[in-house]
């Protein structure tokens, strides 16, 4: 993940007076026990131009020639200088300069630090700590798979997963269906993601789908999950060519650093409160910008035979 476009210039909008400074930009997945993630580090050069509007600015602020180093269950790995494609070259035309490592094995609850010092002695440091893995609860018991025609006495019309971060950080929930549809001679991979409800807007079904929160819980309409079973093979009258495989729900919680950079980059998560300040938040000591993890919990759960053939298609 590289800087955002406006990150050098953010920072110089909270103060008028120009100062030298520098941002430091890294996220990193953690990864599940036996998978591997590389490292990538931008870091840029805090610039200054007449008036307000940074796009006068025609010189890329990143910077290279710097020695990045990672440490983390005490080995150190040394970051390599790269470059790469801009996906917008409408204000920059040079490649993004930025850093790599090697593949490491970064998993959750690993604590991880980084050093960068630049050619002209300035030292940036940073540290985190990835979220630990979560463990869901589930609502309702599935003994033969995932189907929506449950005793809504016992468990109502919402199906609800729970899970406990223990530093309340950031989640981002999302639940997705997997399926295929049969392509030619082969069988091509899809999955739709479920909506939490789907709302009627002056007549017309309309999805509406989770948000970045600290609820720990999931809450999810057992109508949205037929209003997508029905969606997978909209306009198409031949069902036997769809295989339905299982749900999965996922929630990637973001470590605290990054859970406060976002939330100071997009307000505050309620409709109650009031900003007062346009602080960006920043964890990097000798600079500005952010060094941050996340990691993402999956739960999966089969479908139930009878509720995916209701529907004329095959079950894996």
């Amino acid at each position: 993940m590289f800087l955002p476009p406006q990150a050098a210039r953010t920072v110089l909008l909270q103060d008028q007076s120009f100062k030298e400074g520098y941002v430091f930009f890294s996220i990193t997945a953690g990864q599940e026990i036996g998978k591997l993630v590389v490292p990538k580090v931008v870091l840029a050069r805090v610039y200054d131009v007449p008036g307000t509007d940074p796009y006068l600015n025609t010189e890329a602020p990143e910077i290279a020639g710097a020695r990045v180093e990672i440490k983390f269950r005490g080995d150190t790995y040394l970051l390599k200088d790269s470059t790469v494609a801009r996906n917008d070259s409408s204000r920059y035309n040079s490649p993004v300069k930025f850093y790599f490592g090697k593949a490491i094995p970064l998993y959750s609850g690993d604590t991880i630090t980084i050093t960068a010092r630049l050619a002209n002695g300035v030292v940036l440091t940073s540290g985190t700590k990835v979220p630990r893995y979560l463990y869901y609860e589930s609502s309702i018991v599935f003994p033969r798979g995932f189907t929506t025609d449950v005793d809504v006495y016992k468990y109502g019309k919402t199906w609800s997963l729970y899970w406990t971060s223990q530093e309340l950080n950031l989640c981002f929930p999302k639940m997705k269906l997997y399926y295929t549809k049969k392509e030619g001679n082969r069988e091509v991979s899809k999955n739709i993601e479920i909506p939490i409800k789907v709302i009627d807007r002056n007549g017309v079904p309309t999805p509406i789908y989770p948000v970045a929160n600290r609820d720990e819980e999931g809450n999810y309409d057992l109508a949205s999950f037929d209003w997508a079973m029905d969606k997978i093979s909209e306009g198409e009258p031949d069902k036997s060519l769809f295989r339905v495989l299982h749900v999965i729900f996922e929630a990637t919680e973001y470590d605290a650093p990054l859970s406060n950079y976002y939330s100071s980059v997009n307000g505050f998560l309620d409709n109650f409160s009031l900003r007062l300040d346009e602080q960006v938040f920043s964890n990097i000591a000798g600079g500005f910008g952010v060094f941050g993890t996340y990691f993402t919990s999956a739960y999966q759960v089969e479908m139930d035979s009878r509720y995916v053939q209701k529907y004329g298609y095959n079950i894996k």
